[in-house]
């Protein structure tokens, strides 16, 4: 058996889901998922995507002793619950370490030797990203998918590219990704086909004005998004423009960006970091 607690934000915990998933499916173990309401991730799961109807899914929330004390002391007794069950616990930088130091066969041996672990992680433990279409097996709810068709619609039809510019907090993205790179690559796009529209995300409301008086009626955005973490509908949000970036042919990203990443690998589809060099 193997428990699951992924952790951190949405993209973060998709890698996590999808390792455990691909891990339980290759050893033929049962999967259980222990998803987190909380400050950084708002919402519960059954909002947001279902899973494979085997695998199992617990939800519980955790705002802090302050704001939720019985939705913590039930938290807690859920997952201390679940962890007796087992033979081994890693928190999330133990599992990284590990796979970092032996790879996937060093988790596997892990897990056939444990045979029951709880795992809380934010990064791969296992080969996701060498696996064809890894995250198929996450299923957007129905409501996260209209929204994100009603955003894309005024480029039915057309060639979407995907755009993502990271600022605010990263500090890593602003300096390696400069938006006059993002601005000639969209250029090139629309050289080689004209009828190109670009889904912009950024969690900056000065670049979709700037690129919008280079490429106008081109930018596509999700306008009235709420970039709050600690609720649902922020959650939401993020999904739906998440998905947005999926939609399109490739995106261009952000330096060192999990959101960039994971966006491409909900669509198969490719992603270009646009850096410095």
């Amino acid at each position: 058996m193997i428990i699951i607690e992924p952790c951190a934000g949405l993209g973060n915990r998709f890698i996590a889901l999808a390792s455990a998933y691909h891990a339980a499916k290759e050893l033929n173990q049962k999967l259980t998922v222990i998803w987190k309401e909380e400050t950084v991730l708002g919402a519960s799961m059954d909002k947001l995507f279902s899973l494979p109807e085997d695998v199992e899914v617990v939800s519980v929330a955790e705002y802090g002793y302050k704001l939720d004390i019985f939705g913590q002391l039930r938290g807690n007794f859920i997952k201390k619950s679940y962890r007796k069950k087992t033979a081994a616990f890693f928190e999330c930088d133990e599992i990284m370490n590990l796979y970092d130091k032996q790879g996937k066969e060093g988790i596997k041996r892990l897990m056939e030797e444990k045979k029951d672990v709880y795992i809380k992680a934010t990064n791969p433990f296992w080969n996701i990203f060498e696996i064809d279409h890894a995250f198929d097996f996450i299923t957007p709810k129905p409501e996260i998918i209209q929204r994100k068709n009603e955003i894309l619609k005024d480029a039915d039809g057309k060639k979407i590219v995907g755009v993502h510019v990271r600022r605010t907090d990263h500090i890593e993205s602003i300096t390696n990704s400069p938006l006059e790179l993002f601005i000639a690559k969209m250029q090139e796009e629309l050289k080689s086909e004209p009828d190109t529209y670009f889904y912009l995300a950024s969690d900056d409301k000065s670049v979709e004005e700037e690129l919008r008086q280079v490429f106008g009626e081109r930018i596509l955005t999700f306008s009235d998004k709420s970039l709050k973490r600690d609720d649902e509908q922020g959650i939401k949000d993020a999904y739906v423009e998440m998905l947005c970036l999926s939609a399109g042919s490739k995106i261009y990203g952000s330096f060192n960006s999990t959101f960039s990443v994971m966006a491409s690998k909900l669509g198969n589809i490719p992603l270009y970091v646009v850096r410095t060099e």
